[in-house]
């Protein structure tokens, strides 16, 4: 399996100790957790650290995305694998395992399965510009060399 390389990916969600609710109204901590070893994050769950918070994305890296790549023996560059962690992480690996875009990875279709993350830059139903710009970033990358 290809490196964690978690810093778009950090970028992206951005770091906090405290619980917040995200643009969809879920509680979150850390770097857009929201669950921490099996219990929601709730508006009481205590502040954690910057080192722990890292630990829960590589944790979930671990257990949610890299068996769904091995599962499909999905054949990944670095920027593609980094890309498509960063794009699971935010909209959670049981969407992506129903998605066009997986079926079009499983196909070959590299050019298709990039064409697929403009259309995840919807919070409750409505366009959201900061997945819309999150989207072209991951896609970018995606593409890169």
């Amino acid at each position: 399996m290809l490196a964690n390389d978690t810093s778009l990916l950090r970028i992206s969600e951005g770091f906090r100790s405290h619980p917040y609710k995200c643009s969809a109204g879920v509680w979150t901590i850390g770097y857009g957790t929201t669950n921490i070893n099996g219990t929601p994050v709730t508006q009481s769950t205590p502040p954690i650290s910057e080192a722990r918070a890292i630990e829960l994305l590589e944790s979930y890296i671990t257990a949610y995305i890299d068996p769904i790549f091995k599962k499909h023996n999905l054949k990944l560059t670095q920027n593609q694998y980094n890309a498509l962690t960063c794009f699971i992480y935010n909209i959670g690996f049981a969407a992506f395992s129903k998605s066009t875009m997986l079926t079009l990875l499983v196909q070959g279709d590299i050019v298709g399965a990039a064409n697929e993350f403009q259309k995840w830059n919807k919070v409750n139903g409505k366009p959201n510009k900061g997945l819309t710009n999150r989207r072209i970033k991951e896609r970018d990358l995606f593409l890169k060399d």
